[in-house]
């Protein structure tokens, strides 16, 4: 990977792995929106085998906006909206990153699921995804609001599970499927 692109995801990679903070990357908004459509093609495309390419784009689009209004709400709140593009950025890019990441061991879980269960060590390996995901949205808004990191990681919990509710309150189908 070179040029531009290389630089960007090297810098997201940084950021995935606590290297580096949102403010690692450029305050651009073609690079935001990019993120932001990279994230819900890689939401769509690791959720599509088990909801269907419509519900997996809709749950997509859904997950990106509440993020950018929880990103946007939280850096108004402390004053800094300016922080908003750098933010938004490293939340989907490195949301995409873990998607991809994601992707083969939600569809070998969810075989694994169809042939009578899924292995211990394949739902550990998810548990850990799900870990290292609430980690690295602490760790980026504990930069983006200067707040300790606890209370950002605190802030990282509370919206995925905002967003899983909102998601079975809007899209009901796609918070049940495969249960």
């Amino acid at each position: 990977m070179s040029g531009t692109l290389g630089w960007i995801v090297r810098r997201l990679v940084d950021i995935a792995l606590l290297r580096s903070g949102p403010q690692a990357l450029p305050a651009s908004t073609t690079l935001t929106v990019g993120c932001a459509l990279a994230y819900v093609a890689a939401g769509t495309a690791a959720l599509g085998a088990r909801l269907g390419p419509a519900r997996a784009a809709a749950e997509g689009v859904l997950d990106a906006a509440m993020l950018a209004a929880f990103a946007w709400g939280l850096l108004r709140l402390r004053g800094w909206p300016n922080r908003f593009r750098q933010t938004y950025a490293a939340l989907t890019g490195t949301g995409t990153l873990f998607a991809l990441l994601a992707w083969p061991l939600m569809a070998l879980a969810w075989r694994a699921e169809q042939l009578g269960g899924v292995p211990l060590p394949l739902g550990l390996a998810l548990l850990g995804m799900v870990a290292w995901t609430l980690l690295v949205l602490g760790h980026i808004l504990r930069h983006a609001l200067e707040a300790p990191m606890p209370v950002a990681v605190g802030l990282a919990l509370l919206y995925v599970l905002f967003s899983w509710w909102v998601t079975a309150l809007v899209l009901p189908e796609a918070a049940g499927a495969g249960s």
